[in-house]
């Protein structure tokens, strides 16, 4: 699908209805044909001209429509009052040159009342050479303001900026676009009924570290028109990265799910990338949302953390922990989330994870360069940014101890070589890690399908087999695609997340 240019409507009234009856997980569903609120969106330009009025002297230049910077230096504070009441806004823009920027934003209900400033980041964004990636294009975090009209916005610009087509892009996720005191009656998401609960149900009594309850992008209200393209799907998962998505820490309740919309407009309309830039959000209450499409076990690329994407999920806490602290319902959800999402990737939660940067104007690393990781990082490990916030940061070790521990035993990189056999090839080598002394089975199956025969079993922390295809264990007499099936029982019985690893007969092999 052909990517839609960024900042294309000048409105986008969305209203997205659900119908909800009788009992979900023994809660009682919102009455029938309760809608979602509507999201709209406004773009605002801003003439460059107003970033330097009152400022002769200090560094800043105006050529055409760009602005130049030639020393560290801000912005005139400029205000610009929504057509809309809002309830989020952010900043895009296109960059020419220099670092990533910081803005100050202070919002209102009226012009010339505002609160308190808040700082945010240059947002970080697709891969270079993705369908989503443009160049030059960028823009601030998303600020949830709850409701306001006005917003004053200072640039902070590093020596060498080149800026132009300033926007502020007004939001409104809660249906009160009209004004305060006009949204619909709320609908909890979590008891909306979806069309495909299978996805989302517990997961299955061989998976130990047991998939948490998300709120899926059906529940939340992620309209599919709004996507652009649809993501990339890598070939696997090598880390996790964590975030916060900035702006407010004081939401309520209510007002979460309006928050993952606005994002979800603000990543696809005001910044025109497929879809929400995050595979999963937490939000403080600890309730678990489901992002980007494409599967919620696969290892679908992203846009949170440029240069990073492929090979790495991400998940995103909603508010600003770089003064405060996160939520113990936030990171309780942080910690059952990334124990799931990594033994579905058999990823040792303690261990490191090499990553190729694809580059990018927001990543600390060339294209081309490979980079090892953590497997659960923190997005300033290779952006330049503070998040996900210090008060996060300093929690990850201990994250990463409390996940290992969390649904043993685990089966931790499994991997067949080669993954074709052909004629000339070495013999199929099948390799495997515990996390502790396992009894060991390999089978190897039709794809998706029938058991054709299974290698007697072995013991031991590591699993390494060799298959020759000998006469003793032929391989398949047909070519196509197989798979072996991995399986791992520690000593009282309990059972490891099984690994599926497929690979190809050739003709020539037969």
């Amino acid at each position: 699908m052909t990517r839609r240019p960024r900042r294309l409507a000048a409105r986008l009234p969305l209203v997205i209805a659900l119908v909800a009856t009788g009992v979900v997980g023994g809660i009682a569903a919102a009455p029938p044909s309760v809608a979602l609120p509507g999201t709209v969106v406004e773009p605002v330009a801003v003439a460059s001209e107003r970033l330097l009025a009152g400022r002769p002297g200090e560094g800043l230049r105006l050529r055409g429509n760009r602005i130049l910077a030639r020393r560290d230096t801000s912005s005139a504070p400029t205000v610009v009052c929504a057509p809309i009441w809002f309830t989020a806004v952010g900043v895009t823009w296109d960059q020419q040159a220099g670092t990533p920027l910081e803005l100050e934003i202070a919002t209102g209900a009226r012009r010339g009342d505002f609160g308190a400033s808040r700082t945010l980041d240059a947002e970080s964004g697709a891969d270079p050479a993705t369908e989503e990636y443009v160049r030059g294009d960028a823009a601030s975090s998303l600020l949830w303001t709850g409701g306001s009209r006005c917003v004053r916005v200072t640039m902070r610009l590093p020596e060498g900026t080149s800026i132009s087509a300033l926007e502020l892009q007004f939001i409104n996720s809660s249906g009160s676009a009209a004004g305060p005191g006009t949204a619909p009656p709320y609908v909890d998401p979590s008891v909306i009924p979806i069309a495909d609960p299978g996805a989302f149900a517990p997961a299955a009594a061989s998976a130990l570290a047991a998939q948490p309850k998300l709120i899926s992008r059906q529940q939340w209200g992620a309209r599919p028109s709004l996507m652009n393209c649809t993501p990339d799907v890598a070939d696997e998962v090598r880390a996790g990265f964590v975030h916060h998505t900035a702006g407010t820490n004081r939401y309520t309740r209510k007002q979460a799910d309006d928050i993952v919309r606005s994002i979800y407009a603000y990543h696809t309309r005001g910044r025109g990338w497929c879809d929400i830039a995050y595979n999963f959000l937490i939000d403080r209450f600890g309730r678990a949302y489901e992002g980007r499409s494409g599967g919620i076990t696969e290892p679908v690329v992203g846009a949170a953390q440029q240069g990073f994407n492929t090979r790495a999920f991400s998940v995103s806490l909603m508010g600003t922990f770089t003064r405060k602290r996160p939520s113990s319902s936030m990171m309780r959800s942080l910690r059952k989330l990334l124990a799931w999402r990594l033994d579905v990737a058999h990823l040792n939660p303690r261990g490191r994870g090499v990553l190729t940067s694809a580059g990018g104007d927001n990543t600390r690393y060339d294209a081309g360069d490979h980079v090892s990781v953590p497997v659960i990082t923190a997005h300033r490990t290779t952006g330049y940014t503070d998040c996900p916030g210090r008060k996060v940061v300093r929690r990850l070790k201990d994250v990463r101890r409390t996940v290992s521990r969390m649904g043993l035993p685990k089966i931790y990189k499994p991997r067949v070589e080669p993954s074709v056999v052909k004629a000339g090839s070495p013999p199929l080598r099948i390799r495997a890690v515990g996390s502790r002394s396992l009894e060991w089975s390999v089978s190897v199956h039709e794809a998706g399908g029938a058991q054709l025969f299974a290698f007697p079993p072995r013991t031991g922390s590591e699993l390494d087999l060799v298959w020759e295809g000998s006469d003793a264990t032929p391989y398949p007499r047909s070519s196509g695609t197989y798979e072996l099936v991995v399986r791992g029982e520690n000593a009282d019985g309990e059972i490891a997340r099984a690994a599926t690893l497929p690979f190809k007969i050739k003709p020539s092999a037969l």
